[in-house]
């Protein structure tokens, strides 16, 4: 049916091929998204941080005009690192004064305990 309409009006011709490839243009374009952008999760028991493994220099748009700014960015060290290695001094200073706030109340546990002989007369 759509064949014989085709034929009976020859100027609608390009407007069926060009809505028809705009309509697998944009379902393919949809496909593509979904497989391999990492800002879309599909599967959050498989990888919940997708965006975490996109590199410096890796280009995840469709289309980049400027590749060479994809290019220079080839030999930058990872920004994470800077927060990694912050998050671990923090870390490690937070057990130190965890460490520290256990040793102080030993000592005055300590101190009350002397304190308290020495009031009620039994440690003398």
């Amino acid at each position: 049916m759509a064949f014989r309409f085709v034929v009976n009006n020859p100027a609608l011709a390009p407007l069926f091929v060009a809505v028809g490839a705009g309509c697998v243009g944009a379902v393919g374009y949809g496909v593509y998204k979904i497989a391999y952008d990492p800002d879309v999760l599909t599967q959050r028991w498989a990888n919940p941080t997708p965006h975490n493994n996109v590199r410096q220099d890796q280009n995840i748009k469709l289309y980049s005009p400027n590749r060479e700014f994809w290019a220079s960015r080839a030999g930058m060290a990872d920004p994470r690192a800077a927060f990694l290695s912050a998050e671990a001094a923090v870390e490690k200073a937070g057990s130190k004064a965890v460490a520290k706030v256990q040793e102080l109340k030993a000592k005055a546990v300590k101190k009350v305990d002397e304190v308290a002989s020495s009031v009620t007369g039994k440690g003398h």
